[in-house]
């Protein structure tokens, strides 16, 4: 069976919206599946985005404390509810075939253990329970050990926990003080075997290390898609592309009775071979690298800077290197947040009249740490998806063979019966626009900017589908895609809205003779009118 490392990022933020160039470096670094936020200090109802990860927060009221995961978009999950407990900040989820419970603890004299073991009993499985407990105890590396802290490690015998921490302290301190090992790492016995624990060295503009659990299983089933719309037009090559696209249609025999659905696929592949000679593919976004906008090489000098004082200090913790830490740690967070600001000076003043609005929007997005939008509790389309494709198409429905019917040998004479002309087709390509298309992945564009005999081939191979009532397999296939409304409940069937993606190709014949038919209708509206004067 194929195992994959599947990574889950542990770490005390102390407010996350400030340090989000921070977790990108992580994600950059360390492609974790999961990253387990404590101390997010978000405001409830607020939003934060990290790209290409799902969110799942609980925030306390005030602003303060809060515990986060981002689960990476391409894994199935399902969040967990778990009771609500004053003092307490958890979150947990099912992600693939593994539990994992965020927690944080800001002050663990106001809870009980009863109130721990609450949120442990509402889970079971798999389970990898990570978070910042401020609890101390000789096992995991504290410099003592306190009553909760003792009665953690009895919940942790009774429900058979494995502890995961190796002893090392999980937050930096002064040489004077005492070591600090609050942020905890437990898992259930059937995947300890599994699984690995790390610190890091360096603790990212926090006074917390970052800890990197890595867990090997079955590689997951990644719901990862190829776009639709494979190719940079705005980057297209259409002068080489009208010329090959031409020589690749000489090439398609004359269309006949006999050949057209063979004349069909090599007009269709000459002009795919056209654009991929001329038009560059989109390069897939998954494991791609995200910085800020603002991150520059003197950026870059600064967090090395930075992180060899944090390497310096975690092998010689002498008074010496704790100062250069301190005074380094400062002087970077001041750096980065002037960087900032200097960089979206920069921007503003960039602008003009002429600066198109899509290119303002998004840069905009980059630069904030928060978007409009809503958080979804569960991705897992199994739930709803039989429901949601028997609404579409249920069982009481004919099959399209029982509504096949003789086609006839000659139709009655009728303008709108009659082939299509080339001005039809022009007129028809000059209101389109490109959108997505269906699957067979050629937009409008391949149309509207070949040569004049390839529309001349594509208007003969129409008429002919006209004439012969041929319908491509293309044709027949839509790409369904589910659209969730707004405010609606994702779990369930009725809150999506099916958006059917057609071939483009079928679509332009529909304009044709949508337009057709308009422009009959009209004719026979004013002809009347046209006679009486």
């Amino acid at each position: 069976m194929l195992l994959t490392k599947f990574k889950i990022i542990q770490w005390n933020a102390q407010s996350l919206r400030p340090k989000k160039h921070e977790a990108l470096l992580m994600i950059n670094s360390h492609d974790p599946g999961v990253f387990a936020i404590s101390e997010t200090w978000f405001i409830p109802g607020s939003y934060f985005r990290l790209p290409g990860f799902s969110c799942l927060r609980d925030d306390r009221a005030d602003g303060y404390a809060g515990v986060a995961l981002f689960i990476k978009s391409t894994f199935t999950y399902s969040r967990i509810p778990l009771p609500t407990i004053t003092g307490i900040n958890a979150i947990a989820a099912k992600i693939q075939n593994v539990t994992i419970i965020c927690i944080y603890i800001p002050n663990p004299s106001v809870i009980s253990i009863s109130d721990i073991e609450s949120i442990f009993s509402h889970v079971s499985g798999p389970v990898i329970i990570v978070g910042d407990f401020n609890m101390s105890h000789l096992i995991w590396g504290g410099p003592d050990y306190d009553p909760i802290g003792c009665d953690l490690v009895d919940l942790m015998d009774s429900r058979n926990l494995c502890l995961l921490n190796d002893g090392s302290p999980t937050r930096y301190t002064a040489p004077d003080r005492r070591v600090s090992a609050v942020d905890l790492s437990m898992c259930s016995p059937d995947i300890r075997s599994m699984i690995s624990w790390q610190i890091l060295q360096e603790k990212f503009g926090s006074d917390h290390y970052v800890i990197v659990i890595s867990f090997d299983q079955p590689s997951p089933s990644l719901r990862s898609f190829e776009p639709l719309l494979k190719y940079r037009l705005s980057r297209a090559n259409w002068d080489n592309y009208s010329i090959e696209a031409d020589a690749n249609s000489h090439s398609v025999p004359l269309i006949n009775n006999s050949n057209v659905e063979e004349g069909y696929n090599l007009f269709v592949e000459g002009i795919c071979k056209a654009a991929n000679n001329n038009i560059p593919i989109k390069k897939s976004k998954i494991g791609s690298k995200v910085s800020p906008p603002w991150w520059d090489v003197h950026c870059s000098d600064m967090y090395k800077r930075r992180k060899e004082a944090e390497i310096n200090y975690c092998l010689t913790m002498t008074i010496e290197n704790y100062l250069l830490l301190k005074k380094i740690s400062a002087v970077a967070k001041r750096f980065f947040k002037k960087k900032k600001r200097s960089s979206w000076v920069r921007f503003c003043q960039s602008l003009s009249p002429r600066t198109p609005p899509s290119l303002l929007w998004r840069s905009i997005k980059r630069f904030r740490g928060s978007f409009s939008g809503r958080s979804c509790d569960s991705n897992d389309y199994s739930k709803w998806i039989h429901e949601f494709t028997n609404n579409l198409a249920p069982f009481s429905a004919a099959n399209h063979d029982c509504l096949s019917s003789p086609y006839p040998s000659a139709f009655p004479h009728h303008s709108l019966n009659d082939p299509f002309s080339m001005v039809e087709l022009l007129s028809s390509l000059q209101s389109l626009r490109d959108s997505s298309p269906g699957i067979d992945g050629i937009p409008y564009s391949f149309l509207k900017k070949s040569g004049q005999f390839t529309k001349s081939l594509f208007l003969s191979i129409v008429n002919k589908f006209f004439e012969t009532a041929f319908v491509p397999e293309s044709w027949k296939n839509q790409i369904i895609i589910p659209i969730l409304k707004p405010g609606k409940n994702p779990s369930k069937c009725s809150s999506y809205r099916p958006i059917a993606l057609s071939s483009t190709l079928c679509k332009t014949m529909e304009h044709m003779l949508k337009r057709r038919f308009f422009e009959l209708s009209l004719c026979n509206r004013l002809k009347p009118i046209y006679l009486h004067f």
